[in-house]
């Protein structure tokens, strides 16, 4: 039974884990034998979802077997739940009361990750030991003694109580029970009490208890006055009721089509004055809506709660307040799935207004710096001087200069998916550009000249080969390997003049499992080193060079749908010669834009999910972003259909996708006026590399895509119009001057495409 699956694992998987992993029966032991027995231990197993890991493709250093109550995850990326974990060595087993850590990984890096799960363990130790006594004979830390397994110093921060059981002095059978029903006694508990706030949607509810909030504050009140309150693209009037004791003061309203408004700021306001905005707890008016800043949610009791979820708006996105809050997070029912949120605090506490001032003094300090009297001992402001240069600072750096909106766009498609192709003239810094992105990350990777004599994915991927009965690895499968066993960390596979050879003879499977996520099938018979098939890991990041000439092939439909790609030009002898690029500075989050693995969730966001965090935000002029978006979509989708070289969903989704992480990206502003730049980059990068064809195919449909680029109608052809870059009535710059280009060659060469 237990002691007997124990017994096995320990004694026979370092062996195994030099054999074939696929159908080996130490991976059946983990998977199905051991899960089953713990069914017949554990009372009520229905309602736990038990399962074992020896890896996936691949052998982990890291097995382990896991409870999973189906109320809190059903995962090990998330939640909390008893887990056996074996030590690399073999020498023993924690059975551990721990967490799961991919989610907490994706959303706020590696390092961060470990502080909070440092942080709730010993919250979790807290609420236990008020709840029962815990026996001395628990650990409340645990060595897996792993060097191989990024995994490990997770589990190790992530455990909450644990007991250790030697290979050399396993207890008996009646022990090993017992102590699982003692942990599952515990993981109950915990269960009990981790019942989630649910988002409260009726707007009756929502009304009276933004009623009640307002006169908590207007209570508190020593002054009223009349003025302004001002916020990136816009402002408010009305009453500011100012609070002595609290030292904030409150701004509200209702603003009939959306949403509560409620402003706060700290400086005291005075009669008929402009005054800022420090923090806004806005509620919906009815449902949920996760662009408005706050909510209400309520107990199991009823008891109602004021909630934030971290937007701040402006040039703050919620990546910075993530990374900034030094509060605690709670997970909420909002509406169909889970949210972490901030709870600021219930509703009728009687010290809920200084809980609120409290909330609104850290976001102060979060964007304003901590003041006078706060100011960072020594050691800080040592530490705040280190030198950190972003990606463009580490290329001017080191000698290379590209545009920087080359740049951005690189990384932001890099965020979107997986695989980007960068075409232009030879020298023009492509395969450095993806080099170098792969030194500055500290990542693994290859550079793989793509041969002429390409024609199937062995060249990518090797094959067996049936005279020495050995599989012929390439350098590539070497790091899909490898990425596959650290998944946390970046890897590069660069492949260098991509279309040397036809793309989709050799490149079609591989395309095929990064959108369906099924493994690629490499062989069917017994080698130890290379597995029957392959899943290519979210952490493998393909970028595809292209080069210009006589000797390459155009790319497929296929391929270029599953691609962003990005044109480099020829940059003028004058400006590389003497340096004279200007100085540049990318305004964005460059952290957020510089993690390839963070927001992972967004390459496969829905377009619900996309409209639910873009239908609020304005364009300059007052328009809804998302209503221009689908009017400009369809209009430039329209055109090219008359060419036969429209666009489906897929292009669509990843447009919009790459609009929203650009937003992100510029700190998630209410009123975005830089929207066409991004818009732009999704025209050039997503619907003109499709267009190759003869004059009477493209000459209209180039006249109109280069109208659509324009504000207003536009007569003769692109070919004849002069310096793009000064035409204040192009709308859309890169694409008008693509498009130009390509009607000058179509003009002079009766034929044109835009790569070859």
């Amino acid at each position: 039974m237990l002691k007997e699956d124990i017994e096995q694992v320990l004694n026979n998987y370092k062996r195994a884990r030099n054999e074939n992993f696929t159908g080996h029966p130490m991976a059946k032991v983990l998977r199905i034998n051991f899960p089953n027995d713990l069914k017949e231990i554990i009372d009520e197993p229905n309602k736990y979802k038990i399962t074992g890991s020896a890896g996936q493709g691949n052998w982990t250093y890291s097995p382990w077997v896991a409870i999973f109550d189906k109320r809190i995850t059903t995962s090990a990326q998330s939640g909390f739940y008893p887990v056996y974990l074996f030590k690399e060595d073999m020498s023993g087993v924690y059975l551990s009361l721990n967490q799961g850590a991919t989610d907490l990984k994706n959303k706020y890096g590696n390092r961060r990750a470990n502080e909070i799960l440092n942080t709730k363990s010993k919250n979790f130790r807290d609420k236990l030991n008020g709840l029962i006594q815990v026996s001395d004979n628990f650990l409340e830390s645990i060595d897996l003694e792993v060097e191989n397994s990024p995994n490990a110093p997770f589990y190790e921060a992530g455990n909450i109580y644990a007991k250790y059981y030697s290979l050399n002095n396993l207890p008996s059978e009646e022990k090993l029970e017992s102590d699982l029903k003692e942990v599952l006694n515990m993981y109950d508990l915990l269960v009990s009490e981790d019942e989630p706030l649910k988002i409260i949607e009726n707007e009756s509810e929502i009304a009276e208890s933004q009623k009640k909030f307002v006169e908590i504050f207007k209570n508190a009140t020593d002054k009223i006055v009349s003025g302004k309150a001002g916020f990136q693209g816009g402002q408010e009037e009305g009453n500011f009721y100012w609070s002595n004791k609290l030292g904030i003061w409150l701004c509200s309203r209702k603003i009939e089509t959306s949403r509560y408004w409620n402003g706060f700021g700290v400086e005291e306001p005075e009669e008929d004055s402009g005054h800022t905005i420090i923090c806004e707890i806005n509620f919906p008016l009815r449902g949920i809506r996760r662009s408005v800043a706050g909510a209400f949610a309520k107990d199991e009791s009823e008891n109602i709660y004021v909630i934030h979820r971290g937007k701040l708006g402006g040039n703050f996105s919620k990546v910075f307040f993530e990374e900034n809050y030094e509060g605690e997070w709670t997970s909420v029912q909002d509406g169909d799935r889970k949210t972490d949120v901030v709870v600021i605090g219930r509703l009728d506490d009687p010290v809920l207004p200084e809980k609120v001032r409290d909330f609104v003094l850290m976001i102060d300090r979060m964007k304003n710096g901590p003041k006078i009297e706060e100011t960072p001992s020594n050691e800080d402001n040592e530490l705040e001087k280190l030198p950190s240069a972003s990606f463009y600072e580490f290329l001017v750096e080191s000698g290379y200069f590209f545009d920087p909106k080359i740049v951005e766009n690189f990384l932001l498609s890099l965020k979107v998916k997986p695989f980007v192709i960068l075409t232009g003239n030879s020298g023009t810094g492509k395969t450095k550009l993806a080099q170098l992105f792969a030194r500055y990350q500290l990542s693994n990777y290859n550079i793989v000249p793509v041969g002429a004599n390409w024609t199937e994915n062995r060249h990518l991927l090797g094959f067996y080969n049936i005279i020495t009965k050995n599989y012929q690895e390439t350098t590539a499968l070497t790091l899909i390997t490898e990425a596959s066993k650290n998944s946390q960390i970046p890897h590069f596979l660069i492949l260098d003049e991509m279309n040397l050879s036809h793309v989709e003879r050799y490149f079609a499977d591989f395309l095929s499992s990064m959108e369906s996520q099924e493994a690629i099938p490499l062989h069917s018979n017994e080698d130890n080193n290379v597995p029957n098939e392959l899943k290519i890991p979210g952490n493998l990041l393909v970028v595809g060079t292209v080069n210009v000439d006589e000797t390459t092939y155009m790319f497929s439909p296929k391929v270029l749908d599953r691609a962003n790609t990005i044109e480099f030009s020829t940059s003028p002898a004058k400006s590389y010669m003497l340096n004279d690029y200007g100085e540049y500075q990318l305004t964005g989050n460059s952290e957020y834009l510089e993690d390839p693995l963070s927001n992972l969730e967004i390459r496969d966001c829905k377009l619900s999910q996309l409209k639910e965090e873009l239908e609020d935000v304005k364009i300059e002029g007052g328009d809804y972003l998302w209503d221009v978006l689908a009017d400009e979509v369809n209009n430039f989708q329209e055109v090219l259909g008359k060419a036969g070289f429209d666009f489906g969903f897929r292009v669509i989704d990843e447009i919009l996708r790459f609009m929203y992480v650009a937003w992100i990206y510029e700190g998630r502003p209410e009123i975005w006026d830089n929207w066409m730049r991004y818009f732009d980059a999704q025209i050039k990068q997503k619907m003109l590399p499709k267009l190759h064809g003869s004059q009477r195919v493209l000459e209209n449909v180039l006249m109109e895509l280069f109208e659509l680029c324009y504000t207003e109608a536009v007569e003769p052809s692109p070919r004849y119009f002069g310096d793009l870059k000064s035409d204040k009535n192009v709308k859309y710059l890169s694409s008008a001057l693509k498009i130009q280009e390509m009607d000058k060659v179509l003009y002079e060469q009766r034929y044109v495409s835009f790569i070859n």
